[in-house]
């Protein structure tokens, strides 16, 4: 069988374990305290959350620009509605003004008509120099000029109606202009009160969250040290059980059931693999040999008899 270097590799990977549990058994039966190194990082690394105040001028601009454009909506329907109504009076104006024009015109044009008329019958009639022509254009002009007045009255009190609309629209469009302001001011208050509690309570839940972090941590740094003064005990423990068994084994008796406990370590590891495979690692191989001792010829010949071959 050919083993592939890619596999080779695999297999001292996987036998770096071996190796690892062999020298702990070492340290099983070592009569020497040795100091705990527990694989636990030194703190938990826990990062607290940094939480920025935002000054009362940063709130304000917050809450301005949430409630502006609301605001800005408003106001667009609203100097729409007074354009509208604006442009409304100041047509119906010009119109009553052209109306008014085109009444006195139509007075004056009859005014003359009725003058020509006049002189024509009294000219047939033969009166065209007599009182009678003098009193007819007075009687005319009077007639005219209170026509006259009573259509500039006319039109004068329906233009000082719509002038007074106009005036009333104006006040309302000012009233409406400071309404309008005063509601923005105080929506951009209500904005910032509700801007600034929740800051305060954002600040709140962060100062815990921090508080709680603070806790695991010292929690964590508690059940370290406890962890390592069980370490420390057990291998206090391990020690004292070593040394009862030197006494009762003896030095050559203690080696002796360590190497034992090695090969039969050894034995159940490699069960299950490819007799090539195994030897591959472990032909030659000085640490076990080391190790072992005489065993390691006896781990060689179960290899070579308990596992199958490729």
């Amino acid at each position: 069988m050919s083993i592939s270097p890619e596999r080779a590799q695999e297999l001292q990977e996987q036998y770096q374990e071996l190796k690892e549990t062999i020298l702990d058994i070492n340290k099983k039966y070592s009569l020497n305290y040795q100091e705990p190194q527990l694989d636990l990082p030194p703190t938990l690394g826990l990062q607290p959350l940094e939480f920025v105040t935002k000054t009362e001028e940063e709130l304000r601009a917050l809450a301005a620009a949430d409630v502006t454009p609301n605001y800005q909506n408003k106001l667009r329907n609203f100097e729409q509605s007074y354009l509208r109504q604006k442009q409304s009076l100041e047509g119906k104006r010009f119109r009553l003004s052209e109306s008014s024009r085109k009444k006195l015109a139509q007075l004056l044009d009859g005014y003359n008509a009725d003058i020509k008329k006049l002189r024509r019958r009294l000219i047939n009639n033969g009166l065209i120099f007599s009182s009678v022509v003098t009193q007819a254009n007075d009687n005319a002009l009077v007639e005219y000029n209170n026509k006259v007045s009573e259509t500039v009255t006319h039109y004068d009190n329906l233009i000082s109606q719509v002038d007074t609309d106009l005036a009333e629209l104006e006040n309302r469009y000012t009233q409406g202009l400071n309404s309008l302001d005063d509601e923005l001011a105080l929506r951009i208050n209500e904005q910032y009160q509700d801007l600034l509690y929740r800051q305060e309570k954002d600040a709140e839940r962060i100062e815990k969250y921090n508080k709680s972090l603070s806790e695991k941590e010292t929690k964590y740094q508690a059940s370290c040290q406890k962890a390592l003064e069980y370490a420390r005990q057990a291998e206090w423990d391990r020690a004292l059980k070593a040394a009862a068994l030197y006494a009762e084994l003896g030095e050559s008796g203690v080696e002796a059931q360590k190497v034992s406990e090695k090969y039969h370590y050894c034995k159940q590891f490699f069960t299950g693999w490819l007799r090539e495979e195994a030897l591959l690692v472990v032909a030659d191989d000085a640490f076990l040999i080391a190790h072992l001792g005489d065993y390691y010829n006896s781990l060689i010949d179960w290899i070579n008899t308990a596992l199958a071959p490729s």
